[in-house]
C-alpha cells in the first residue's frame, strides 16, 4: 500500500525512499563491517586504549 502511494505521488517521493533505503543499508553495512573488524580498541574513561 505504501509503495503505491509512492508511485501515484510525487517524484520526489520516491528519490527520497531510495535515498532513504541507501543510507539505512549503508548504516547496517558499517555496522557489520565494525562488528566483524577484530582490530577495534575500547576507550576507558581515563582515555587509555584497552586491548
Amino acid at each position: 500500500m505504501a509503495l503505491s502511494m509512492l508511485v501515484t505521488l510525487n517524484p520526489q517521493n520516491i528519490i527520497g525512499f531510495i535515498g532513504w533505503l541507501v543510507m539505512t543499508a549503508g548504516f547496517f553495512l558499517l555496522n557489520m563491517s565494525s562488528i566483524i573488524d577484530k582490530k577495534i580498541y575500547v576507550l576507558s574513561k581515563t582515555n587509555t586504549v584497552e586491548k
